[in-house]
């Protein structure tokens, strides 16, 4: 929490590296002032670069470095290019999203839901708060759904009688406990690390184990150069394969330095860029049109894929604290519940907050079961929240906030090219990917 020496008064002039808002092109931003309320709610600035970077790469990489070689298959090999179109939008559109929390020079915007608002009054905020919410909830589903069908594949040579439905409810319980405990995102850092290990360790066995498999498939399997009809289902996958900033807001607010904010973002993208082309590349090239989502479901079974299962299971189930703390975050405030609230005590405060939070988890667990399909569960997702949420609203709100003569014609036209982009694949994408959503249900039927 970045404070004046003394209480600031009203008419104080801002300039020079203290200006929260130099806003000549270049992404620069500092903490500058924030509103008293802030410190109120707890939020206390102590989290280091090297911690913001892990729960970056924590949060985005895990299913996006599952569901790349299944994209190019979508897309064929012109989909390493989309992937580095994604890379540079939500690169682009991350920096524009905490550049708008500084627009007013006097205080620090709360998050999303309070940019939206002030860009589009209370249809902006709605339409933010639906997006957002859907995407933090819905994601740690997709985790649980990827958790569940991997331990119920692990225990069944075991003849282990449990159902993937029933390790869902295991796993939820076993994420209950970290996520009722953790207090901040200097806290949720701790997980984010490990999450991050497993995600490397995962790309490892998933890239080695390609190429040894190169000389058995690589005659057996179909490569396309392009696919023109899947590009915007395969965008949106790629697009959501970097979905990372719902949580940006409160990872930014954690830091001791937010000035570094874009270069840890874009350290964070270019390893997770790193890794997806490491797992993507070899793993299209040996299996081709077989190619899986999630992809360690390509590789021979035996110990390597066992040992990418249970990585993967670790770090989906690491990382859902971060998104669903990123949610009850909002949620708290909404209802006052937290700690500074004087009309409870802290007992009180602690037990409606853990209620909260198990009341969070149960319900993903409910969805994870009724909707048990990770690959067209995660088209879906990327489609329909993360084309919205990851690039347009970003950009839309940045353009609304600034105007285009305050922030030049280079980016007013990136802005506008992003968002007629997003909004053709969110639309085509999510088309595609409820037609395939029917028909796993009708194979299920």
């Amino acid at each position: 929490m970045v404070k004046s020496a003394s209480p600031r008064p009203d008419n104080v002039s801002i300039s020079g590296e203290s200006r929260a808002c130099s806003y000549d092109g270049k992404f620069e931003h500092s903490a500058m002032y924030l509103e008293p309320a802030d410190e109120k709610l707890g939020l206390v600035r102590n989290a280091s670069n090297t911690s913001a970077f892990i729960n970056i790469v924590c949060v985005v990489a895990g299913s996006g470095t599952l569901g790349i070689p299944y994209a190019l298959r979508q897309s064929g090999w012109i989909g390493l290019f989309l992937l580095m179109l994604s890379a540079v939008m939500s690169n682009y559109a991350g920096a524009l999203l905490i550049k708008c929390l500084y627009y007013d020079p006097k205080r620090r915007l709360s998050g999303f839901p309070e940019i939206g608002y002030e860009a589009f009054g209370k249809a902006g905020r709605a339409l933010v708060l639906a997006f957002n919410y859907t995407l933090l909830l819905t994601t740690p589903v997709l985790y649980l759904i990827l958790a569940g069908d991997n331990l119920a594949a692990l225990m069944q040579p075991l003849n282990v009688p449990i159902t993937m439905k029933a390790w869902v409810w295991i796993l939820t319980f076993a994420v209950c406990i970290p996520f009722i405990v953790v207090k901040n995102m200097k806290e949720v850092a701790v997980m984010s690390f490990f999450g991050s290990l497993a995600t490397v360790c995962v790309v490892i066995v998933v890239a080695v184990m390609s190429v040894a498999d190169f000389e058995q498939t690589r005659m057996d399997h179909q490569h396309d150069i392009a696919r023109p009809r899947y590009f915007p289902i395969a965008l949106c996958m790629f697009a959501f394969s970097y979905g990372g900033n719902v949580i940006y807001p409160q990872v930014e607010e954690s830091m001791r330095d937010p000035k570094s904010w874009n270069k840890v973002l874009l350290a964070a993208n270019f390893l997770i860029t790193s890794m997806y082309i490491l797992t993507g590349v070899p793993c299209y090239l040996v299996y081709g049109n077989t190619v899986k989502s999630p992809v360690y479901a390509s590789i021979p079974t035996g110990a390597p894929q066992n040992i990418a299962m249970v990585v993967i299971t670790i770090h989906v189930l690491l990382a859902i604290p971060i998104y669903l703390f990123s949610f009850t975050m909002e949620i708290e405030r909404m209802l006052g519940i937290t700690q500074a609230n004087e009309r409870f005590s802290k007992f009180t405060w602690l037990t409606f907050r853990t209620i909260l939070r198990i009341a969070e988890l149960c319900f993903c667990a409910t969805i994870a079961i009724i909707i048990p399909f990770f690959g067209d569960f995660m088209a879906l997702l990327g489609a329909l929240a993360s084309g919205f949420l990851l690039l347009v609203f970003p950009c839309l709100f940045y353009v609304k906030l600034f105007g285009r003569a305050r922030i030049g014609w280079v980016n007013f036209v990136a802005c506008i090219c992003i968002c007629v982009i997003g909004v053709l694949c969110a639309v085509i994408g999510t088309v595609d990917a409820i037609t395939a959503l029917v028909k796993d249900f009708q194979g299920v039927a």
